[in-house]
């Protein structure tokens, strides 16, 4: 397989600050056209090769709507929502709930299964008691406090029946940040399968999907951040057709408690933050299982890397080790473009246990399948 990094041409669109997708594109010193917008308040992107910028309006017309039709249901900061009303309804009566809520939902609760917890969209309590949902200089928080919150995060007290909801537990609250920038490039994706749109390349925040190739016999290549040396990065991720990759930054967001600042990252089995590792990246068939195993591994380390290719056909995964020395562990099969041909830091490889999935290197067909079935929800 060639892979080389490709020149890309982006369309700027603001889908909740009040821009247009027809805003006009800046272009910069590599002679790229790109600028930025917004989902649910987070930056993103979309992107074609340059030698297929026909089909930038198209894309982008397509992703513009439906961005705008579906990320509003899952807006916390909106009281009227849909997942605003399930939290404040749910623990009382049963709650219907739309065809793209349900779907999330499934996959939610497939996520949970399959990382022994560690994915959980129930945590939500937990970031409130550690301050992360308010503006204050340091969060006084006892055990008591964690293991009190404890008793009410487990995404087991959903009852998910039909095309209902209704909280088991009293004082249970949904929150999607972990895994929604992904599900709404997958459900994008599916609706670019439907048109005669070959290449396209969308990221959301930290959450990456592509369609087809780069360009003839390329890839698609995302970059891997250095941490510790500014601008630079540690290598290039090639994707396959179809795939899509995420990283979660254990530091990304912090809060000073008990005197000690803590990532917003929080281990929804024992109420601790992330420690240890400082960086993970994910790729794999959708973007909601990147996502949301990404933060994953930041928790739980290699043991969130056996659980993940046991689970998932062809996903790989990464992680960077900060304590108690810097180390890469890196999946048996990741494939990455190390930045200056070597690793510059120690890397481990975590062998696949007998019973990993085995990975379909395939490309997905171009009809899009209905909505529950996308490669990894069957």
């Amino acid at each position: 397989k060639l892979t080389f990094p490709i020149a890309f041409v982006f369309l700027s669109l603001c889908l909740l600050t009040g821009c247009s997708p027809e805003s006009p594109s800046d272009e910069d010193s590599t002679g790229q056209t790109s600028s930025h917008f917004t989902v649910l308040r987070s930056p993103a992107r979309i992107g074609v090769p340059a030698d297929a910028q026909g089909t930038l309006p198209r894309v982008t017309a397509i992703a513009h709507d439906y961005f705008r039709e579906n990320a509003q249901p899952f807006d916390l900061a909106n009281p009227e929502s849909e997942l605003s009303r399930l939290n404040r309804m749910a623990a009382q009566i049963r709650v219907p709930v739309s065809r793209n809520l349900r779907w999330a939902m499934i996959q939610a609760k497939r996520l949970h299964k399959h990382s022994d917890g560690l994915i959980d969209v129930t945590a939500a309590p937990l970031q409130i008691i550690y301050g992360f949902h308010r503006d204050q200089e340091d969060i006084a928080v006892s055990p008591g406090m964690v293991e009190a919150t404890l008793g009410v995060v487990n995404f087991n007290g959903v009852d998910l029946a039909d095309d209902a909801v209704v909280f088991r537990n009293k004082g249970l609250h949904v929150d999607f940040q972990g895994m929604l920038n992904g599900y709404l490039l997958d459900r994008t994706i599916l609706d670019l399968r439907q048109t005669d749109i070959l290449q396209a390349y969308l990221q959301v925040a930290n959450c990456v999907r592509v369609l087809g190739l780069a360009g003839e016999d390329s890839l698609w290549e995302v970059p891997v951040p250095d941490l510790w040396k500014e601008n630079q990065n540690l290598g290039l991720l090639p994707l396959l057709p179809e795939r899509g990759a995420a990283w979660a930054i254990r530091d990304a967001r912090t809060r000073r408690v008990n005197g000690k600042m803590i990532s917003s990252i929080i281990n929804p089995l024992s109420g601790e933050p992330a420690r240890a590792n400082a960086f993970a990246l994910v790729t794999g068939q959708t973007a909601t299982m990147c996502e949301a195993f990404s933060q994953a591994l930041l928790l739980d380390g290699a043991s969130a890397i056996t659980n993940l290719v046991v689970h998932y056909e062809g996903a790989e995964a990464l992680i960077v080790q900060e304590f108690p020395e810097i180390k890469i562990l890196v999946s048996e099969g990741l494939e990455i473009n190390w930045a200056g041909g070597t690793a510059p830091y120690p890397v481990e490889i975590v062998s696949d246990p007998p019973n990993a999935a085995q990975p379909k290197h395939l490309i997905l067909p171009r009809t899009a399948p209905p909505a529950t079935e996308d490669a990894e929800t069957r």
